[in-house]
């Protein structure tokens, strides 16, 4: 064989090898549905796509953040197929756009609001009643608390929740004539705002009800974790407006169509609930 048919099969080999290639990535991409869903759900979700990645053999790309966040993204053109946001909002506008699919929006998960801090105490009460408004109001006014800690009101719907009753329960407002009576932090989303419960640098804050029963975000903190679960209380629902979380299509692609499917069905719901979410009717569009 001389060098130059030697080079010449080489060439043929490298594009085979290269046409193959493209081939399986091209394969593998249409095996897969990418997934822009919220901070709050972000861990629920894992658990989903770890029940249907084990049924189907299909394959569920995660990219979590901020609900606003991903809104911007998908507007600019984000290749995303599904948008599990954490308010009704953004995907109805996603849809008025006619970037998300007309007729596929629904609600997938009703969130609920939890105010957490060291001064509360569950030992005459269970964690699963709510604090009254008296409680809040009384609980805010404590000297002894220093840092409120939520979610930017902005970008994050749990935030939006947290102003709402705050609104409530201080018309007048954080400040006073005297300086402020408390130092708010915001985090970007929920899951922040958590950070900042872990990591002590707030004395109270408002978080989901998923985040305090996800015991899989404190496997590595079981006495942090411990001290959250037995100084949390809901927040009455009459406070704030309805959190229901929307997710919305991206495209008619089948494989997006069958993981919707799936997130309506039975073992999903299932699922949903056990992680401290409330299930509104998966059909309901708001």
């Amino acid at each position: 064989m001389t060098a130059k048919s030697l080079r010449l099969g080489l060439l043929c080999f490298v594009l085979t090898s290269n046409s193959v290639f493209a081939a399986l990535v091209e394969v593998f991409n249409d095996n897969k549905v990418t997934v822009a869903v919220a901070s709050n759900f972000l861990s629920t979700m894992k658990q989903l796509v770890d029940t249907y990645e084990n049924d189907t053999g299909r394959v569920v790309r995660l990219s979590g953040g901020s609900t606003g966040k991903h809104y911007a993204q998908i507007v600019q053109g984000a290749p995303f197929d599904l948008f599990f946001a954490a308010d009704e909002v953004r995907p109805a506008l996603l849809e008025t756009k006619d970037i998300g699919v007309k007729g596929s929006r629904f609600t997938y998960a009703e969130g609920l609001l939890v105010v957490w801090s060291p001064e509360i105490s569950n030992v005459n009460q269970p964690n699963t009643a709510s604090l009254g408004e008296n409680g809040l109001k009384t609980l805010l006014s404590n000297q002894r608390i220093k840092t409120l800690a939520m979610a930017n009101p902005k970008l994050a719907p749990y935030g939006k929740a947290a102003q709402d009753v705050v609104n409530i329960l201080l018309p007048a407002g954080l400040t006073s004539k005297d300086g402020p009576k408390l130092r708010v932090i915001r985090g970007e989303n929920i899951s922040q705002t958590l950070q900042f419960v872990m990591s002590g640098t707030a004395d109270l804050a408002f978080l989901a009800r998923s985040q305090v029963l996800d015991q899989r975000l404190f496997k590595a903190e079981k006495e942090r974790y411990k001290m959250i679960l037995d100084h949390y209380r809901l927040i009455p629902e009459t406070l704030y407006q309805p959190i229901k979380q929307q997710a919305i299509m991206l495209n008619n692609k089948e494989l997006t169509q069958l993981f919707v499917d799936f997130i309506k069905g039975p073992i999903a719901t299932s699922i949903i609930k056990n992680n401290g979410y409330k299930i509104v009717g998966s059909a309901d569009a708001g």
